[in-house]
């Protein structure tokens, strides 16, 4: 048996909806992205959405559309890349800080009067965000691994300590667009400002921007990028969106077989209480490359999330002067971690493979 650490649940529904735009000739972003911003609206509870290209364009965009006076962001040691990246290519300085065990930014750690803050729901688990808030002037929530994930009784990102959140729909995600995101806040200006950034700065709207009998004449008072959703990647969404919640729950049926069948064997990420949608299922492991290249000689294909640390990429290291023994935790974790297959269609039979295949190599 083969098992991925990840696969994304595709079925006839998407595929028709798919065909369906690819036969009616409007392929790029069009009424398909406005329907999708519309379904992600609801969902979610916000007023402002505006569907992207990426997470990875959230971060960046909303970067750029918010007001601090001194672009330095806090960025948690232990995160994907793109976090970091973002934040950087939008003019901001980067300032890293540790996490706890639930592999989430450490409010302990966040010194006072920062002007962003960007906490990451690591693994899909929700982070304090109001003790964060408490030390920072804005607040960006990197939710890539957090779609229909609450705190504060609301969808992340809508709280009223938070200026927004940034969600990715890769393949590897609870849901997915193939490669997709989005940017949802309370703020509409911050919103309308992201729209605005990722179709060039041009101020039209996107569907009498490319309105084939439109003779609007769009200006530019800001320079943008080109990060917009495409009409094909939205026609996946909204099936997709419309699954999420059977998704979530399907995912946490299979964290319940990890823990009920592992036990006490396993040392995941801690729980913190707060919700969490387990877009990844972590534990941490001795002798971690050892264990993962024994996994994948039974064809199980655990992934390592992640590792290096941030700032111990030699780009940032030279920018920030990173010595190892400064993020602990952080380090700790990226040694040790191991991401089990857990992904919306794993079969019981393949569930049951990896969870005795961990317990002969623990």
């Amino acid at each position: 048996m083969k098992v991925p650490f990840s696969k994304p649940k595709i079925t006839d529904e998407e595929i028709s909806c798919v065909v369906e735009t690819l036969l009616s000739g409007w392929l790029t972003i069009g009424p398909k992205v406005k329907e999708f911003e519309t379904a992600l609206s609801k969902y979610t509870g916000s007023k402002n959405t505006v569907a992207l290209d990426s997470c990875t364009s959230a971060l960046t965009l909303s970067a750029v559309g918010i007001k601090v006076k001194k672009k330095k962001a806090v960025i948690p040691a232990l995160t994907f890349i793109a976090t970091a990246n973002s934040f950087y290519h939008a003019g901001y300085d980067i300032e890293f800080c540790d996490v706890g065990m639930d592999g989430n930014i450490d409010p302990n750690c966040l010194h006072d009067g920062n002007d962003v803050v960007v906490p990451v729901h690591f693994a899909g688990q929700v982070c304090d965000i109001k003790r964060i808030a408490i030390k920072t002037i804005s607040l960006i929530e990197d939710a890539a691994h957090a779609i229909g994930a609450t705190y504060d009784d609301v969808h992340v990102g809508l709280s009223l300590y938070s200026d927004g959140a940034c969600f990715s729909f890769y393949p590897t995600k609870n849901m997915t667009t193939i490669e997709g995101g989005a940017f949802i806040s309370r703020h509409a200006q911050l919103t309308e400002f992201v729209r605005k950034l990722s179709l060039h700065g041009l101020d039209s709207s996107h569907i009498n921007r490319y309105e084939r009998s439109s003779i609007a004449k769009p200006t530019v008072a800001f320079p943008g990028f080109k990060a917009n959703m495409t009409d094909v990647e939205a026609s996946i969404g909204i099936v997709q969106l419309s699954k999420l919640n059977s998704f979530i729950t399907r995912r946490k049926e299979l964290v319940r077989n990890y823990f009920s069948e592992l036990g006490n064997e396993i040392h995941p990420l801690a729980l913190n209480g707060r919700d969490h949608v387990w877009h990844m299922f972590i534990i941490l492991v001795d002798n971690r490359d050892e264990f993962v290249t024994k996994l994948r000689e039974k064809k199980i294909y655990a992934g390592i999330h992640y590792s290096p640390i941030i700032p111990a990429h030699p780009f940032y290291s030279v920018l920030t002067g990173y010595r190892r023994g400064q993020f602990p935790i952080a380090e700790y974790i990226a040694d040790h971690c191991v991401s089990l297959p857990l992904f919306n269609g794993m079969t019981d039979d393949e569930q049951d493979y990896v969870i005795r295949n961990v317990k002969k190599l623990l």
